[in-house]
């Protein structure tokens, strides 16, 4: 059965730490990276304080999303900004992993409410 088409939400508001909510639910494939880009690249030109990406509905994430994560990253470090990856399934935490995202971004796993990120991070 195939992976359904990746699905971005990004709650709206912020919370008092100023933290934006990104959710991600179906598969982040080659397909769906222009889509990606310009969500990410909207939500980066926004400068929030923080990006909480909320992954627990993604099923697969492929090296273009990877990319798209690792820029809005940067971007966010470029005004101080800061992103946590919030609970990502077994297969899309092997896949961060694989390339040492991990090390570098906060993954946080096992939270409720992703505004919880911020707390553990």
């Amino acid at each position: 059965m195939p992976d359904r088409p990746l699905h971005i939400q990004t709650l709206t508001g912020r919370n008092a730490l100023g933290a934006v909510v990104v959710q991600l639910r179906g598969a982040a494939d080659l397909s769906s990276e222009p889509a990606l880009e310009r969500a990410f690249a909207d939500l980066a030109a926004d400068r929030p304080d923080a990006v909480i990406l909320d992954l627990t509905g993604l099923t697969y994430l492929g090296s273009p999303a990877i990319g798209r994560i690792v820029a809005l990253w940067d971007a966010l470090r470029a005004h101080n900004g800061v992103l946590v990856i919030t609970n990502p399934g077994p297969t899309v935490r092997q896949a961060l992993d694989r390339v040492r995202l991990s090390m570098v971004i906060p993954v946080i796993a096992g939270l409720e409410a992703p505004w919880e990120a911020l707390a553990v991070a």
